[in-house]
């Protein structure tokens, strides 16, 4: 089964990189210059959503709906 991992995206000379955390790199007895596939998901908060959702003219918002809504967005529902 895939792992989630959480991993902030950090400046690395002209690029962008990202850790793998140490617990992860000794469970899957990770080596440098391993392979690794991965999919990319940027995070969003559920505040963001509601801030957005207060902009749009609705006389009422339903944070339940709105938050089932969004995991179906983003495939995790």
């Amino acid at each position: 089964m895939p792992q989630l991992i959480k991993s902030k995206l950090r400046p690395w000379g002209n690029s962008l990189g990202l850790t793998v955390p140490r617990e992860i790199v000794i469970k899957e007895d990770l080596k440098a210059n391993d392979t690794l596939f991965f999919e990319i998901k940027k995070e969003i908060r559920v505040k963001d959503l509601i801030d957005i959702a207060k902009k749009v003219k609705h006389k009422k918002f339903d944070t339940a709906k709105a938050l089932q809504e969004s995991k179906k967005m983003w495939g995790m529902d």
